[in-house]
């Protein structure tokens, strides 16, 4: 991730495997179509299974929309500055259900 950019943060979720582990995800776009991220949870990471990406949400494959600047990271590594050192919440979607 590129230090100072801006991105934004599409989609807070869980994801449950097969044995019960549950990994808390950002879905994460950058405004310029692109994405060199390659820390856990990347696009060609071995652990995503096609179960996994049916949790990913707005039917978004994470395997193959970093051409479109789409891409996922995990909650320990956006809350733990070493992804993204600030967050700041533009809009609000708790009539939808979102919170």
């Amino acid at each position: 991730m590129i230090k100072g950019h801006t991105y934004s943060i599409l989609s807070v979720f869980e994801m449950a495997e097969s044995d019960g582990t549950v990994h808390k995800m950002y879905l994460i776009r950058n405004p310029w179509g692109k994405t060199d991220y390659s820390s856990d949870w990347h696009k060609d990471d071995t652990r995503w299974t096609d179960a996994l990406v049916a949790q990913v949400p707005y039917g978004i494959d994470p395997r193959t929309s970093a051409p479109n600047g789409v891409f996922t990271i995990p909650h320990d590594l956006a809350v733990n500055s070493k992804c993204l050192n600030s967050l700041q919440i533009g809009h609000l979607r708790d009539s939808e259900g979102y919170n």
